[in-house]
C-alpha cells in the first residue's frame, strides 16, 4: 500500500446521472471506470473470469490473469491486509485469501476476496499500488449495478490515522484532502478528481466533519436551505448531532437523491410547490416522488433554485445553488 502525501488526478464525467472516474488498470493499462462514492471505504471493481458478473457497457472485464502486476494477498501471512474487525471481511485460513461480502442499501452488493495492484491516473500518469476487492460475483435484486462502470472507488473516511489498513482509495494514499467537480448528467462535459491538492482556487469548499458513531462516513453542517427567497424554517435537531451521535447530514456520491427527514420535507415541498407557476403536476406520481410536473409538450420551464448553506471552519459559506429539475414521470 502506498504511504506519503501522494497527489493523483484523473478524468471523471457523468453516466446515467452517477460520477463515475477513469482509471487504468494494471500492466495491460486497461481502461476502466469506476463509480465516485463517498459513503463506502472499500475499491472494488469487477474481476473476471466472473461467476455473476453483469454487462459493461464501454469496455471489456478486468483479468486478474492478463495482468502482471496483480499479487494474491495472503491473509494469513499478513492480518492487516484483512481487517476482519469489519464484518464484510474474513479470512479464509484454508484458502488462505481474505474474502469480503459488501451490501449496498439498495439491495446490491459484491462478494469476492482482496487483492493487490498498480492503477495508473489518467491525467498526471501516476502510478499507485493499492488493495481493492477482485469482484467474483455482483449480486442484485430488482436493482442491479449499472454497465456504465466496473466497479465503486470508495472515498470514504480513514477511521484510524495510526491503523496500517484501511481500504478506501484516500486511506490507501494517506491523502488528507480530495476534491472533485461534478458536471451536469446532461453537460457532455469532463472534470477531474483530485487526491492532495484543489486546483479550483475559487471553488466552494466545505469543512467534512466527523461522527464517531459512524466514523468512515463525510457529514458536513447544514445551515439554512432557501427555495428561491424564501428561507425553509430548520429545527437544529433535524440537521446536528445528538447526544449519540444520530442526525446530521451525510455528504454522499454514491447516492443520486436527497433525502430530508419527513417533517422537513413536508414544509421544502409545500414551498416548493407554491413557487411553482403554472405547470400542473401529475395526479398519480410515482411511490415515494409526490412533487411530479407534467410534460409541457417540450417547451421550457422554469423551476425554483434551491439554495443550500453549510457551516465552514471560519464563516457560512456562499449558498450552493441547485437547479433543480423535476422530471415528469416516464410515458
Amino acid at each position: 500500500m502506498v504511504r506519503g502525501r501522494a497527489i493523483g488526478l484523473t478524468t471523471t464525467h457523468s453516466a446515467e446521472g452517477e460520477l463515475v472516474a477513469s482509471f487504468l488498470i494494471g500492466s495491460e493499462f486497461s481502461r476502466t471506470y469506476l463509480l465516485v462514492d463517498t459513503g463506502t471505504d472499500l475499491v472494488w471493481w469487477q474481476c473476471g473470469p466472473c461467476g455473476q458478473c453483469y454487462k459493461q457497457i464501454y469496455h471489456p472485464i478486468y483479468n486478474s490473469t492478463a495482468s502482471k502486476t496483480f499479487q494474491n494477498v495472503d491473509c494469513t501471512k499478513d492480518n492487516s491486509s484483512c481487517i476482519t474487525e469489519d464484518p464484510g471481511f474474513e479470512c479464509i485460513e484454508e484458502m488462505r485469501y481474505c474474502r469480503y461480502d459488501v451490501p449496498y442499501e439498495s439491495g446490491i452488493r459484491s462478494v469476492g476476496f482482496m487483492a493487490s495492484e498498480v492503477i495508473t491516473f489518467t491525467l498526471d500518469h501516476k502510478l499507485q499500488r493499492i488493495m481493492f476487492g477482485c469482484g467474483k460475483n455482483q449480486i442484485g435484486g430488482k436493482v442491479r449495478f449499472s454497465g456504465g462502470y466496473s466497479g465503486i472507488v470508495g472515498l470514504g473516511r480513514r477511521v484510524n490515522p495510526n491503523y496500517p489498513g484501511g481500504y478506501s482509495l484516500p486511506s490507501q494514499f494517506n491523502a488528507t484532502l480530495f476534491a472533485f467537480c461534478l458536471p451536469s448528467f446532461d453537460s457532455g462535459e469532463s472534470s477531474t478528481l483530485n487526491f492532495n491538492k484543489a486546483p479550483w482556487p475559487g471553488a466552494t469548499m466545505a469543512k467534512l466533519v466527523p461522527n464517531y458513531k459512524l466514523p468512515q462516513l463525510h457529514f458536513v453542517n447544514l445551515y439554512k436551505i432557501f427555495i428561491n427567497d424564501k428561507e425553509v424554517p430548520m429545527k437544529p435537531s433535524w440537521w446536528q448531532f445528538g447526544k449519540r451521535f444520530n442526525g446530521g447530514v451525510v455528504e454522499d456520491t454514491g447516492t443520486t437523491i436527497t433525502h430530508f427527514p419527513e417533517d422537513f420535507y413536508i414544509l421544502f415541498r409545500d414551498i416548493f410547490r407554491s413557487e411553482v407557476e403554472d405547470i400542473p403536476m401529475v395526479d398519480n406520481p410515482i411511490e415515494d416522488f409526490d412533487t411530479c410536473y407534467k410534460d409541457m409538450d417540450g417547451s421550457e420551464v422554469y423551476f425554483p433554485v434551491v439554495k443550500l448553506i453549510v457551516y465552514n471552519l471560519k464563516s457560512c459559506l456562499p449558498a450552493v445553488e441547485i437547479p433543480y429539475n423535476v422530471q415528469p414521470p416516464p410515458g
